[in-house]
């Protein structure tokens, strides 16, 4: 059931901006199983993609908000958090 591993993933996450490296380690685990059940659960690439941000990841973060918007063409947080990092990424290649 795919909605236990995205209860799982909640859980070990906890507050996003206290978790620790391990938990969200954890969190990344949980979700990506969830997926493999579920490839369009909701809600679980636009929390990855939170995870990656906060860890640094943008290419994992973008690919991941991508994705959330591929299945949720109305989510407008992916859809804010895909145009800023795209906005980064155009900024870093024209000081490059």
């Amino acid at each position: 059931n795919a909605m236990i591993w995205i209860n799982l993933g909640a859980a070990y996450l906890g507050n996003p901006i206290l978790a620790t490296p391990e938990q969200q380690i954890q969190a990344i685990t949980a979700f990506e199983n969830a997926l493999q059940l579920n490839p369009a659960a909701p809600n679980v690439h636009y929390n990855l993609g939170l995870i990656f941000v906060d860890r640094k990841e943008l290419d994992l973060a973008m690919a991941a908000f991508r994705q959330a918007v591929q299945i949720n063409p109305l989510d407008r947080d992916a859809q804010h958090w895909g145009r800023k990092l795209a906005e980064g990424y155009e900024l870093r290649e024209e000081n490059e």
